[in-house]
C-alpha cells in the first residue's frame, strides 16, 4: 500500500492498523537501523518527506492531532517512522473506553488538561491506537473514512 515514494524513502499506510492514513516512512535500504547510518542526501530527503507528508495529512484528512514519530528498539527492525492521524472518532472512541480510565491517575495536575482539554496524551493515544486498532480487534465506527479512498486521496496529493 505505498502512498509516495523517493529516491531513498517509501511512504506506506501501516499494514497491520486498520486507521485509514496512518502512514510510515522507511528507507529503500532496509539494513538501515539507526539515524548515524543514514547518508547526508537520505538524512535530507527524510526532512523533506515527513514534512511534505505530514503536511498532506494535516490538509487533506484533517484530524484532530498528527503525532510523527520514531518508537521502538525491537532488533530485526529497521529505521522507520510513524505519521499517526488522531480524528474526532479516535479521540471519543479513547474516552468513552472505560479501560484507559486508570490513565488519568498519572496526570499531572493543572498540567494535562491546561488550555486545551483532550483528555487525553499523545503517549496514551498511541498506546490506545496500537492496542485496540493493531493487536486487537475494536470495531471501526461509521464515521471513519473508507481506506481505499483516503489513500486514493493521499496517492493523489502527494503525486508529483
Amino acid at each position: 500500500m505505498i502512498v509516495k515514494e523517493s529516491r531513498y524513502w517509501l511512504v506506506n499506510q501501516r499494514v497491520d492498523v486498520r486507521i485509514p492514513g496512518y502512514l510510515m516512512l522507511t528507507p529503500k535500504d532496509q539494513s538501515i537501523v539507526n539515524f548515524a547510518d543514514l547518508g547526508s542526501e537520505a538524512a535530507l530527503e527524510m526532512g523533506v518527506m515527513l514534512q511534505t507528508v505530514a503536511r498532506t495529512i494535516e490538509e487533506r484528512l484533517r484530524p484532530k492531532h498528527l503525532y510523527v514519530g520514531r518508537y521502538g528498539h525491537m532488533n530485526g527492525h529497521h529505521l522507520h517512522f510513524h505519521l499517526i492521524p488522531v480524528y474526532e472518532w479516535l479521540a471519543k472512541a479513547f474516552r468513552e473506553d472505560a479501560r484507559y480510565h486508570v490513565l488519568r491517575q498519572f496526570d499531572t495536575p493543572g498540567v494535562l488538561n491546561s488550555g486545551q482539554v483532550t483528555g487525553f496524551d499523545g503517549a496514551e493515544m498511541t498506546f490506545f491506537i496500537w492496542r485496540e486498532y493493531a493487536e486487537g480487534n475494536k470495531p471501526l465506527p461509521p464515521e471513519c473514512p473508507d481506506m481505499a479512498f483516503v489513500l486514493g486521496l493521499l496517492r493523489e496529493a502527494l503525486r508529483g
